[in-house]
């Protein structure tokens, strides 16, 4: 990511730094300005990638646009020939592009009560 990120200046500010990228483990996330620069960090990364022997699967790569001055642009479904979502589960809770944590709530409550369900189920057999 080092050797990716020489010379790149197209960053977000998140909390007062200015950053291009976030890691854990063996998933990264990729924050750009702009469709067309994220477009071309990904290349970036593909062609250094590939030049370590590694690969990126485009069919498991998804991105997200946060842009609320343009209604998080829902109507882009493709970005440098990769799937645009609207949300996606990282790191076990629901990220998504309204920047809310209701969607998150939602989601857990509705998997309390169907695992309280399911446990009830079990209990009767």
């Amino acid at each position: 990511m080092r050797i990716t990120l020489e010379d790149w200046t197209d960053c977000v500010a998140i909390g007062g730094y200015r950053i291009a990228n976030l890691r854990y483990a063996d998933d990264t996330t990729l924050f750009a300005t702009n469709a067309q620069c994220l477009g071309e960090l990904l290349s970036r990364i593909e062609r250094v990638s590939l030049e370590f022997g590694l690969r990126i699967n485009r069919i498991k790569t998804k991105e997200m646009v946060v842009d609320r001055a343009m209604n998080n642009s829902p109507d882009v479904t493709q970005i440098a020939g990769c799937d645009v979502v609207q949300s996606y589960i990282y790191l076990g809770a629901l990220i998504s592009n309204n920047g809310g944590c209701m969607d998150e709530i939602r989601r857990r409550n509705g998997c309390h009560e169907v695992g309280d369900g399911r446990a009830e189920e079990n209990m009767e057999k």
